[in-house]
């Protein structure tokens, strides 16, 4: 039986029902008729042209005005397109049973469960912004609950682990990065996007383009409330070198592993 006939048909039940059952009578009901269709087909009958499906053009061009970063566009598009094309029908007629049938696969195929609640969020914000819209009659996501995930305890590395890292860098690049990391606590993918001038030694500050492309915030390069000169004086000497002379190329290309 196609699965958008059936979760079309329990979708329309449960509609009809929702006024006359309760929530667990509900639920018991639309068990019991998913488990008696198994053994039959289904087509649905007078099935209506939907036209052109561009929602998702026009949910992530306005991502786009709102100023979204391209990485969190990017992203959108990718989860938001596999499941279009996985469903294979018009996102109008997409349902809670679809979303939960798509999750479920994932799951099978070994996708964590903090991943799955980010894909999760990221129908709650299409499907939501669709509804408020008015450009969907119905919302799935309103009956679609919340993953729960594992809260997993972040191990802090010790002054002992970053003596070792250090004595494992050969090249004055990896050095620096290491010695930058550690005072200033920046994202690795904020640090890749960095640029020569937004970094002063002088001052001993660094301006990054922090996460979701928030700018103007200023990193002061400390560590425990400490200088960066109090914590390291080679340190500093390495990022010098490697923001300086023969040096600069390489250190410029940290994050790509290519030199």
């Amino acid at each position: 039986m196609p699965f958008e006939s059936k979760a079309g048909f329990l979708n329309r039940t449960e509609t009809e029902l929702a006024s006359t059952l309760t929530v667990d009578a509900m639920n018991q009901t639309l068990r019991i008729i998913s488990d008696i269709l198994q053994d039959y087909e289904m087509q649905e009958l007078g099935t209506h042209n939907e036209g052109k499906d561009d929602l998702l053009k026009t949910y992530l061009d306005t991502l786009r005005i709102q100023g979204r970063s391209q990485k969190t566009i990017e992203r959108y598009r990718y989860i938001l397109t596999r499941l279009k094309n996985d469903t294979m029908i018009h996102t109008r007629q997409i349902t809670v049973y679809h979303l939960r049938n798509w999750l479920a696969v994932e799951k099978e195929r070994g996708i964590k469960d903090r991943t799955l609640e980010g894909y999760r969020e990221i129908f709650s914000a299409y499907f939501n912004w669709l509804h408020r819209e008015n450009l969907i009659d119905r919302n799935p996501v309103s009956n679609l609950g919340a993953i729960k995930c594992m809260k997993k305890k972040k191990e802090i590395y010790s002054e002992v682990d970053l003596e070792k890292l250090n004595d494992e860098c050969i090249q004055i690049r990896d050095r620096a990065i290491l010695a930058f990391l550690k005072s200033t606590g920046c994202r690795i993918s904020e640090m890749t996007e960095l640029n020569r001038d937004a970094v002063d030694l002088t001052r001993l500050r660094c301006k990054v383009l922090g996460k979701g492309n928030r700018s103007g915030s200023f990193i002061w390069i400390r560590w425990r409330g400490c200088s960066w000169s109090n914590i390291s004086r080679h340190g500093r000497t390495i990022m010098k070198r490697c923001l300086s002379g023969k040096e600069r190329k390489d250190c410029s290309r940290a994050a790509s592993g290519r030199c």
